[in-house]
């Protein structure tokens, strides 16, 4: 068969990756499924799976896909090698070595788009203390592919934080308090905090229309008029996940291959045409639908509003009250020297570790607001704290504000301004929350809803860090409860 010749084969599976990176970049494979599964956006469909698995980032969908297509590719060169007869035919090894490689490639790379397994901490009956449960649970991560990472951990009146693993692949110092991390859609919650002391003062109300807040010269579509802040906050505006201008085939291409950035030359003026051109997927604040593009433009109307850019509005407005002097989003000379190396993959082959490298995500103004911030681990104990109410600052009215549930996607998940609302059966509470994911970094950051528990993690490896998180806060409260249940068995003991 003339495709399977040794060399129309090559190009024909390269020409085919492309094809399906470029696909992937689009989410055209959820769309597809979306449409046949649920038709018309209608109540009765609010709570299509479709809408869970849109949260992956554009580089994990790219990485996830690239990975099956290159694992069937290898089975497929390996059946092509092995038969028939092929010790009598020339090439036949090469091609099963090609094939191997191209199968554990395939599984490598599908695998890793996963949150890796965390090893639960069984209490012992002695008490385990704060710094030995995050100890233990960072450095199996550590051990189990994850790079660098700085955790931070509250319980009580206890906290920790610490810096485990590496700078980078194959070094032995660790990043530290002052590392400065990409802490991607954690931003959203920023953004959220901005939109409460708005709010707080009267200036803007959640049901204003985006479309009165836009630059003069500024449209959007008829069904998009109906958009408000509400709906943006919330993710449930309709928009797409992102705009539909700012991938083409060049720029997925880039992303997965090279690592770029893909918004480096996403101008204002393409997010203008964005808008003006805009189809939603469905009526607004009906479902929730993740969208960095509604939160991109929550960012930039917010900033408008105020005649300011995000990064000033963010700086004057939470960083400056709350004294988080290392939390920015311009990449000046000092953050740029405490970043670590950024690795979209890792793959290791016995003892040996290599690192595939991203490129910084430099996010523009007018779609800041989905994930632009940069900050250290100590800035990030500082804003965990204050949203935990440990601390007394400036503006607890609108950080306790941005908490409310404002939009019901389902029984155990609600949405407040940008925070997510998880119910945990083990812990009966809610756990709020919220995730973020750049080219090569991975973040977290929530606490129980008691307020007495809290956990950030920040990673410079494209593995995510939320499996860790979690199981870092439940260990927390696990460990708490069994020492509150050894004090009540102590105190009625006989004396």
């Amino acid at each position: 068969m003339i495709l399977f010749s040794s060399f129309i084969w090559p190009f024909f599976l390269i020409g085919l990756s492309m094809l399906i990176t470029y696909l992937t970049a689009l989410d055209l494979p959820s769309k597809l499924r979306r449409s046949r599964r649920i038709g018309p956006a209608s109540e009765g469909d609010s709570k299509a799976p479709a809408i869970v698995t849109a949260k992956l980032p554009v580089s994990v969908r790219i990485v996830r896909n690239g990975g099956i297509f290159w694992f069937c590719a290898g089975v497929a060169t390996l059946v092509y090698a092995l038969t028939p007869e092929p010790w009598i035919r020339p090439g036949a090894w090469i091609n099963t070595f090609v094939g191997l490689f191209w199968v554990v490639l395939g599984m490598k790379l599908f695998r890793s788009t996963f949150p890796r397994r965390v090893v639960r901490i069984r209490p012992s009956g002695e008490g385990v203390q704060l710094p030995q449960i995050v100890t233990q649970l960072a450095d199996r991560a550590c051990a189990s592919g994850h790079v660098g990472i700085v955790v931070g951990a509250i319980a009580g009146k206890e906290e920790f934080l610490r810096g485990f693993g590496a700078l980078r692949v194959g070094g032995t110092q660790p990043p530290d308090a002052e590392t400065v991390f990409e802490i991607g859609s954690i931003s959203k919650v920023f953004t959220g905090i901005l939109l409460a002391r708005a709010i707080e003062a009267g200036e803007l109300d959640l049901d204003d229309r985006i479309a009165n807040l836009l630059p003069e010269g500024w449209t959007l579509p008829e069904p998009a008029r109906a958009i408000t802040l509400r709906h943006c906050t919330t993710h449930t505006s309709g928009l797409p996940r992102l705009p539909t201008n700012l991938l083409n085939f060049a720029d997925a291409l880039r992303l997965a291959y090279l690592g770029n950035d893909p918004y480096r030359d996403y101008t204002e003026e393409k997010f203008r045409q964005a808008l003006a051109l805009v189809k939603l997927n469905h009526e607004p604040g009906t479902r929730y639908e993740y969208s960095n593009f509604g939160a991109g433009l929550l960012g930039f109307v917010l900033a408008h509003h105020n005649a300011s850019d995000y990064e000033s509005l963010v700086t004057d407005s939470i960083c400056q009250p709350l004294g988080m002097h290392e939390t920015v989003i311009a990449a000046d000379e000092r953050t740029c020297n405490r970043l670590p190396s950024i690795y979209r993959l890792i793959l290791k082959l016995g003892p040996v570790s290599f690192g595939l490298k991203s490129d910084e995500w430099r996010i523009p103004n007018h779609l800041a607001g989905a994930g632009a911030i940069r900050s250290t681990g100590r800035d990030m104990m500082t804003f965990l704290k204050a949203n935990m109410g440990l601390v007394s600052t400036p503006i607890d009215a609108a950080i306790r504000r941005s908490h409310r549930e404002l939009f019901r996607d389902t029984a155990g998940l609600t949405i407040g301004m940008n925070w997510i609302r998880s119910f945990d059966d083990e812990l009966a509470q809610d756990i709020i929350w919220h995730n973020g994911g750049t080219g090569g970094f991975r973040t977290y950051l929530g606490f129980t809803e008691d307020r007495q528990f809290g956990v950030f993690v920040l990673g410079n490896t494209a593995h995510s860090v939320d499996a860790l998180a979690v199981e870092i806060l439940k260990s927390l409260v696990r460990e708490h409860a069994t020492e509150a249940e050894n004090r009540l068995q102590t105190m009625a003991l006989p004396k």
